[in-house]
Protein backbone atom coordinates (compact mmCIF):
# COMPACT_ATOMS: atom_id res chain seq x y z
CA UNK A 1 0.00 0.00 0.00
CA UNK A 2 0.56 3.63 -0.09
CA UNK A 3 2.25 5.37 2.76
CA UNK A 4 1.31 9.26 2.87
CA UNK A 5 3.47 11.30 5.07
CA UNK A 6 1.94 14.19 6.61
CA UNK A 7 3.63 16.46 3.86
CA UNK A 8 1.74 14.03 1.37
CA UNK A 9 4.98 13.13 0.18
CA UNK A 10 4.98 9.31 -1.33
CA UNK A 11 6.56 6.66 0.34
CA UNK A 12 7.09 2.78 -0.82
CA UNK A 13 5.63 0.17 1.61
CA UNK A 14 8.57 -0.34 4.07
CA UNK A 15 10.49 2.77 3.65
CA UNK A 16 11.22 4.36 7.08
CA UNK A 17 9.07 8.58 6.95
CA UNK A 18 11.16 11.14 6.81
CA UNK A 19 14.27 9.07 4.50
CA UNK A 20 14.56 10.15 0.89
CA UNK A 21 10.95 9.52 -0.47
CA UNK A 22 10.95 8.03 -4.30
CA UNK A 23 10.82 10.53 -7.07
CA UNK A 24 8.50 7.94 -9.07
CA UNK A 25 6.16 7.49 -6.62
CA UNK A 26 5.55 11.12 -6.42
CA UNK A 27 5.08 11.23 -10.34
CA UNK A 28 2.69 7.88 -10.37
CA UNK A 29 -0.99 9.41 -11.52
CA UNK A 30 -2.37 6.12 -9.96
CA UNK A 31 0.22 4.82 -7.73
CA UNK A 32 0.10 1.68 -9.40
CA UNK A 33 2.73 -0.35 -7.38
CA UNK A 34 4.28 -4.20 -7.45
CA UNK A 35 5.29 -5.81 -3.95
CA UNK A 36 5.52 -8.23 -1.89
CA UNK A 37 3.07 -8.75 0.88
CA UNK A 38 3.58 -10.35 4.37
CA UNK A 39 2.91 -13.93 3.67
CA UNK A 40 5.39 -13.63 0.77
CA UNK A 41 2.90 -13.37 -2.38
CA UNK A 42 3.36 -10.64 -4.70
CA UNK A 43 0.56 -8.05 -5.24
CA UNK A 44 -0.12 -5.06 -7.69
CA UNK A 45 -2.49 -2.51 -5.99
CA UNK A 46 -3.71 1.45 -7.13
CA UNK A 47 -3.53 4.20 -4.13
CA UNK A 48 -3.50 1.48 -1.56
CA UNK A 49 -6.11 -0.78 -2.78
CA UNK A 50 -5.32 -4.43 -4.06
CA UNK A 51 -6.24 -5.13 -7.36
CA UNK A 52 -4.12 -8.85 -7.91
CA UNK A 53 -2.07 -10.93 -6.06
CA UNK A 54 -0.50 -14.06 -7.02
CA UNK A 55 2.37 -16.40 -5.64
CA UNK A 56 3.84 -15.66 -9.62
CA UNK A 57 5.19 -12.31 -10.00
CA UNK A 58 5.28 -12.68 -14.00
CA UNK A 59 1.53 -13.09 -13.57
CA UNK A 60 0.97 -9.93 -11.11
CA UNK A 61 3.45 -7.90 -13.46
CA UNK A 62 1.29 -8.42 -16.89
CA UNK A 63 -1.73 -8.17 -15.14
CA UNK A 64 -1.08 -4.89 -14.32
CA UNK A 65 0.56 -3.90 -17.34
CA UNK A 66 -2.57 -4.93 -18.98
CA UNK A 67 -4.65 -3.31 -16.89
CA UNK A 68 -2.38 0.32 -17.63
CA UNK A 69 -3.97 2.76 -19.51
CA UNK A 70 -2.52 5.74 -21.54
CA UNK A 71 0.32 7.71 -19.50
CA UNK A 72 -0.03 5.46 -16.46
CA UNK A 73 3.28 4.47 -14.52
CA UNK A 74 3.94 0.94 -13.32
CA UNK A 75 6.57 1.02 -10.33
CA UNK A 76 8.57 -2.28 -9.15
CA UNK A 77 8.99 -1.59 -5.45
CA UNK A 78 13.01 -2.87 -4.26
CA UNK A 79 13.01 -6.60 -4.62
CA UNK A 80 13.82 -10.00 -6.21
CA UNK A 81 11.20 -11.12 -8.78
CA UNK A 82 11.41 -14.12 -11.09
CA UNK A 83 10.02 -13.82 -13.92
CA UNK A 84 8.98 -15.18 -17.07
CA UNK A 85 8.06 -13.48 -20.22
CA UNK A 86 6.46 -9.62 -19.64
CA UNK A 87 4.50 -8.39 -22.26
CA UNK A 88 4.17 -4.27 -22.62
CA UNK A 89 1.74 -4.00 -25.52
CA UNK A 90 -0.18 -0.34 -24.35
CA UNK A 91 1.24 2.83 -25.91
CA UNK A 92 2.98 5.27 -24.05
CA UNK A 93 3.51 3.36 -20.27
CA UNK A 94 6.18 3.43 -17.91
CA UNK A 95 7.61 0.14 -16.32
CA UNK A 96 10.55 1.50 -13.51
CA UNK A 97 11.28 0.62 -10.50
CA UNK A 98 13.98 1.94 -7.75
CA UNK A 99 17.24 1.28 -9.47
CA UNK A 100 19.71 -1.63 -9.10
CA UNK A 101 17.57 -2.84 -5.37
CA UNK A 102 14.37 -3.81 -8.09
CA UNK A 103 15.73 -6.90 -9.92
CA UNK A 104 13.40 -8.75 -12.38
CA UNK A 105 15.55 -12.29 -12.97
CA UNK A 106 14.66 -14.87 -15.23
CA UNK A 107 13.16 -18.38 -14.32
CA UNK A 108 14.96 -21.24 -14.85
CA UNK A 109 14.43 -22.42 -18.87
CA UNK A 110 12.47 -19.92 -19.66
CA UNK A 111 13.75 -19.69 -23.41
CA UNK A 112 12.05 -16.81 -24.54
CA UNK A 113 12.51 -12.70 -24.05
CA UNK A 114 12.34 -10.83 -20.63
CA UNK A 115 10.40 -8.10 -21.82
CA UNK A 116 8.60 -7.79 -25.04
CA UNK A 117 7.62 -4.08 -26.24
CA UNK A 118 4.81 -3.86 -28.75
CA UNK A 119 3.53 -0.75 -27.92
CA UNK A 120 4.80 2.22 -28.54
CA UNK A 121 6.22 5.15 -26.61
CA UNK A 122 7.07 2.79 -23.73
CA UNK A 123 9.79 3.91 -21.24
CA UNK A 124 11.47 1.42 -19.06
CA UNK A 125 13.92 2.45 -16.46
CA UNK A 126 16.20 1.99 -12.94
CA UNK A 127 15.43 -1.87 -12.59
CA UNK A 128 18.18 -4.12 -12.66
CA UNK A 129 17.21 -7.22 -15.51
CA UNK A 130 19.11 -10.49 -14.75
CA UNK A 131 19.05 -13.63 -17.57
CA UNK A 132 19.70 -17.04 -16.97
CA UNK A 133 21.66 -18.18 -19.40
CA UNK A 134 23.55 -21.30 -17.65
CA UNK A 135 19.49 -22.38 -17.74
CA UNK A 136 18.73 -20.64 -21.17
CA UNK A 137 19.04 -21.96 -24.80
CA UNK A 138 17.43 -18.40 -26.01
CA UNK A 139 16.02 -15.19 -25.29
CA UNK A 140 17.24 -11.16 -24.79
CA UNK A 141 16.91 -8.90 -22.26
CA UNK A 142 14.65 -6.38 -23.99
CA UNK A 143 13.14 -6.71 -27.15
CA UNK A 144 11.34 -3.84 -28.93
CA UNK A 145 9.41 -5.18 -31.75
CA UNK A 146 8.94 -2.56 -34.56
CA UNK A 147 7.77 0.08 -32.40
CA UNK A 148 8.42 3.73 -32.10
CA UNK A 149 9.83 6.18 -29.61
CA UNK A 150 10.75 4.22 -26.76
CA UNK A 151 13.22 5.32 -23.89
CA UNK A 152 15.09 3.17 -21.94
CA UNK A 153 16.86 4.73 -19.30
CA UNK A 154 19.16 3.49 -16.19
CA UNK A 155 19.04 -0.12 -16.14
CA UNK A 156 21.31 -2.43 -15.90
CA UNK A 157 21.26 -5.29 -17.77
CA UNK A 158 23.15 -8.76 -17.78
CA UNK A 159 23.92 -12.62 -18.48
CA UNK A 160 21.03 -13.48 -21.12
CA UNK A 161 21.43 -16.24 -24.03
CA UNK A 162 20.40 -13.92 -26.75
CA UNK A 163 21.80 -10.07 -26.77
CA UNK A 164 20.65 -7.37 -23.92
CA UNK A 165 18.68 -5.33 -26.27
CA UNK A 166 17.43 -6.18 -29.61
CA UNK A 167 15.65 -3.41 -31.80
CA UNK A 168 13.98 -4.78 -34.91
CA UNK A 169 11.62 -3.62 -37.38
CA UNK A 170 11.40 -0.67 -40.16
CA UNK A 171 10.41 2.24 -37.12
CA UNK A 172 12.93 3.47 -34.75
CA UNK A 173 13.55 6.47 -33.08
CA UNK A 174 14.25 5.17 -29.82
CA UNK A 175 16.16 6.71 -26.56
CA UNK A 176 18.74 4.71 -24.93
CA UNK A 177 20.61 6.39 -22.29
CA UNK A 178 22.72 5.53 -19.21
CA UNK A 179 22.20 1.92 -19.17
CA UNK A 180 25.27 -0.67 -18.20
CA UNK A 181 24.12 -4.04 -20.97
CA UNK A 182 27.23 -6.57 -20.25
CA UNK A 183 28.09 -10.23 -20.15
CA UNK A 184 25.45 -11.59 -22.74
CA UNK A 185 26.10 -14.36 -25.05
CA UNK A 186 25.04 -12.26 -27.77
CA UNK A 187 25.11 -8.44 -28.34
CA UNK A 188 24.68 -5.63 -25.92
CA UNK A 189 22.68 -3.97 -28.11
CA UNK A 190 21.52 -5.47 -31.97
CA UNK A 191 19.75 -3.16 -34.32
CA UNK A 192 18.06 -5.02 -37.28
CA UNK A 193 14.79 -5.00 -39.44
CA UNK A 194 15.35 -1.76 -40.94
CA UNK A 195 15.43 0.17 -37.55
CA UNK A 196 16.33 3.74 -37.73
CA UNK A 197 16.84 6.75 -36.20
CA UNK A 198 17.85 5.55 -32.85
CA UNK A 199 20.26 7.74 -29.91
CA UNK A 200 22.11 5.51 -28.21
CA UNK A 201 24.25 7.74 -25.73
CA UNK A 202 26.34 7.41 -22.02
CA UNK A 203 25.83 3.78 -22.13
CA UNK A 204 28.14 1.12 -20.78
CA UNK A 205 28.43 -1.74 -23.06
CA UNK A 206 30.45 -4.66 -23.26
CA UNK A 207 31.06 -8.35 -22.19
CA UNK A 208 29.17 -9.86 -25.41
CA UNK A 209 29.57 -11.25 -29.05
CA UNK A 210 29.52 -7.56 -30.09
CA UNK A 211 28.44 -4.79 -27.74
CA UNK A 212 26.76 -2.91 -30.85
CA UNK A 213 25.96 -4.67 -33.77
CA UNK A 214 23.77 -2.71 -36.29
CA UNK A 215 22.77 -4.85 -39.13
CA UNK A 216 21.14 -4.41 -42.70
CA UNK A 217 18.25 -1.89 -42.69
CA UNK A 218 19.74 0.17 -40.45
CA UNK A 219 19.91 3.80 -41.13
CA UNK A 220 20.74 7.20 -39.37
CA UNK A 221 21.46 5.97 -36.06
CA UNK A 222 23.79 7.69 -34.12
CA UNK A 223 26.12 6.28 -31.07
CA UNK A 224 28.28 8.77 -29.47
CA UNK A 225 29.42 9.17 -25.84
CA UNK A 226 29.16 5.22 -24.68
CA UNK A 227 32.26 3.02 -22.99
CA UNK A 228 32.75 0.08 -24.93
CA UNK A 229 34.43 -2.97 -23.73
CA UNK A 230 34.89 -6.88 -23.27
CA UNK A 231 35.96 -5.89 -19.87
CA UNK A 232 38.93 -4.82 -18.38
CA UNK A 233 38.01 -1.42 -17.38
CA UNK A 234 35.84 -1.65 -14.55
CA UNK A 235 38.10 -3.83 -12.14
CA UNK A 236 36.72 -7.19 -13.93
CA UNK A 237 39.25 -9.84 -16.29
CA UNK A 238 38.58 -9.70 -19.88
CA UNK A 239 38.32 -13.73 -21.77
CA UNK A 240 39.59 -13.73 -24.77
CA UNK A 241 38.06 -16.69 -25.55
CA UNK A 242 34.75 -14.58 -25.89
CA UNK A 243 33.63 -11.16 -27.23
CA UNK A 244 34.05 -9.77 -30.92
CA UNK A 245 33.96 -6.42 -32.49
CA UNK A 246 33.28 -3.11 -30.69
CA UNK A 247 30.78 -1.80 -33.07
CA UNK A 248 29.77 -4.03 -36.01
CA UNK A 249 28.19 -2.06 -38.85
CA UNK A 250 27.17 -4.58 -42.11
CA UNK A 251 25.54 -3.37 -45.05
CA UNK A 252 23.93 -0.24 -43.11
CA UNK A 253 24.46 3.07 -44.27
CA UNK A 254 24.34 7.25 -42.58
CA UNK A 255 25.38 5.79 -39.08
CA UNK A 256 27.26 8.61 -37.05
CA UNK A 257 29.86 6.91 -34.27
CA UNK A 258 30.91 9.76 -32.46
CA UNK A 259 33.17 10.33 -29.20
CA UNK A 260 33.36 6.92 -27.95
CA UNK A 261 35.56 4.82 -25.36
CA UNK A 262 36.45 1.48 -27.58
CA UNK A 263 38.97 -0.36 -26.45
CA UNK A 264 39.48 -4.40 -24.97
CA UNK A 265 37.35 -6.20 -27.33
CA UNK A 266 38.63 -9.46 -28.83
CA UNK A 267 38.53 -8.66 -32.71
CA UNK A 268 38.69 -5.27 -34.19
CA UNK A 269 37.30 -2.15 -32.56
CA UNK A 270 34.87 -1.05 -35.81
CA UNK A 271 33.88 -3.00 -38.13
CA UNK A 272 32.35 -1.41 -41.69
CA UNK A 273 31.56 -4.48 -43.87
CA UNK A 274 29.67 -3.52 -47.05
CA UNK A 275 29.07 -0.57 -45.64
CA UNK A 276 28.73 3.29 -47.05
CA UNK A 277 28.19 6.69 -45.78
CA UNK A 278 28.85 6.47 -42.68
CA UNK A 279 30.76 9.09 -40.11
CA UNK A 280 33.09 8.10 -37.18
CA UNK A 281 34.33 11.14 -35.46
CA UNK A 282 36.52 12.08 -32.37
CA UNK A 283 36.67 8.17 -30.96
CA UNK A 284 39.04 6.48 -28.70
CA UNK A 285 39.94 3.29 -30.18
CA UNK A 286 42.59 1.02 -28.09
CA UNK A 287 43.52 -2.45 -27.41
CA UNK A 288 41.68 -4.31 -29.00
CA UNK A 289 42.95 -7.25 -30.76
CA UNK A 290 42.86 -9.19 -27.89
CA UNK A 291 42.86 -12.73 -29.88
CA UNK A 292 46.05 -11.18 -30.92
CA UNK A 293 45.03 -12.25 -34.54
CA UNK A 294 46.18 -8.85 -36.48
CA UNK A 295 43.20 -6.87 -36.15
CA UNK A 296 42.82 -3.51 -36.28
CA UNK A 297 41.53 -0.17 -34.66
CA UNK A 298 39.09 0.59 -37.28
CA UNK A 299 38.65 -2.18 -40.24
CA UNK A 300 37.13 -1.46 -43.35
CA UNK A 301 35.93 -4.87 -45.62
CA UNK A 302 33.54 -5.73 -48.12
CA UNK A 303 33.92 -2.56 -50.89
CA UNK A 304 32.91 -0.27 -47.96
CA UNK A 305 32.37 3.07 -49.44
CA UNK A 306 31.90 6.88 -49.14
CA UNK A 307 32.59 7.07 -45.30
CA UNK A 308 34.27 9.36 -43.41
CA UNK A 309 36.52 8.89 -40.38
CA UNK A 310 37.89 12.12 -38.67
CA UNK A 311 39.21 12.78 -35.09
CA UNK A 312 40.30 10.71 -32.29
CA UNK A 313 43.26 8.87 -30.72
CA UNK A 314 43.79 5.07 -32.57
CA UNK A 315 46.42 3.51 -30.37
CA UNK A 316 47.63 0.27 -29.07
CA UNK A 317 45.80 -2.19 -31.67
CA UNK A 318 47.50 -4.09 -34.66
CA UNK A 319 46.41 -2.28 -37.20
CA UNK A 320 45.40 1.38 -36.34
CA UNK A 321 43.15 1.55 -39.61
CA UNK A 322 42.77 -1.41 -42.47
CA UNK A 323 41.09 -1.45 -45.56
CA UNK A 324 41.85 -4.42 -47.67
CA UNK A 325 40.46 -4.69 -50.70
CA UNK A 326 37.82 -2.13 -52.67
CA UNK A 327 37.41 0.27 -50.27
CA UNK A 328 36.79 3.14 -52.67
CA UNK A 329 35.97 6.91 -51.87
CA UNK A 330 36.47 7.11 -48.13
CA UNK A 331 38.39 10.07 -46.30
CA UNK A 332 40.46 10.13 -43.51
CA UNK A 333 41.21 13.08 -42.17
CA UNK A 334 43.01 14.74 -38.55
CA UNK A 335 43.53 11.47 -36.88
CA UNK A 336 46.33 10.25 -34.93
CA UNK A 337 46.99 7.02 -35.14
CA UNK A 338 49.77 6.25 -32.85
CA UNK A 339 51.26 3.32 -30.92
CA UNK A 340 50.18 0.30 -33.11
CA UNK A 341 52.00 -2.55 -34.96
CA UNK A 342 51.14 -0.90 -38.14
CA UNK A 343 49.62 2.11 -38.29
CA UNK A 344 46.98 3.15 -41.38
CA UNK A 345 46.96 0.82 -44.64
CA UNK A 346 43.76 1.10 -47.20
CA UNK A 347 43.41 -0.45 -50.41
CA UNK A 348 40.89 1.57 -52.20
CA UNK A 349 40.42 3.97 -54.77
CA UNK A 350 40.44 7.46 -54.19
CA UNK A 351 40.63 6.76 -50.61
CA UNK A 352 42.03 10.14 -48.91
CA UNK A 353 44.24 10.42 -46.12
CA UNK A 354 45.29 14.07 -45.05
CA UNK A 355 46.15 15.83 -41.91
CA UNK A 356 46.70 12.72 -40.18
CA UNK A 357 49.86 10.98 -37.88
CA UNK A 358 50.34 7.74 -38.90
CA UNK A 359 52.81 5.88 -36.63
CA UNK A 360 55.92 8.09 -36.26
CA UNK A 361 54.94 9.89 -40.36
CA UNK A 362 52.75 13.36 -40.40
CA UNK A 363 50.32 13.18 -43.28
CA UNK A 364 49.70 16.56 -44.99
Amino acid sequence: MLILASNSISYYVGQALYTTPNVYLDALPFGMIVETDEAGNYRYSVNGQVMFSSTSSSSVINNALGNMTSGKVLYISPGTYYVSTILITIKNVTLCGGGLGSILVLSDNVNANMINVTGDYVTIKDLALRGNRAHQTSGDGIYLNNVLFCRLENLDIRNFKGDGLQIVGVKGNHWVTNNKIVDCSGAAIKLTGGTTDNFIQSNDLGGTHESVLILAGSANDVIVGNRIYMGGWDGSAYDASVGGYGIDIYIANRETISSNQICYNSLDGIRLAHAMNNTISDNYIAYNDQWNDNRAGIYLTGNSTWNKISGGLIRYNYYGIRGVANEDYNTIIDVSVINNDVGIIINGVNTQVHLCYNETTWVP
